[in-house]
């Protein structure tokens, strides 16, 4: 429902992203081996 958006959603939503943003990082950080790599980009 359009306007029905409580702040502990909004909450978290904004966890959700931080994770996401999170796993981006790791993602695209060099150190990570391509092996690693493929893997989470296949589990997501």
């Amino acid at each position: 429902m359009p306007g029905h958006f409580t702040s502990r959603s909004a909450r978290k939503h904004i966890q959700i992203e931080k994770q996401c943003r999170e796993q981006q990082a790791v993602l695209y950080s060099p150190c990570v081996q391509p092996k690693t790599r493929m893997l989470v980009q296949m589990a997501s």
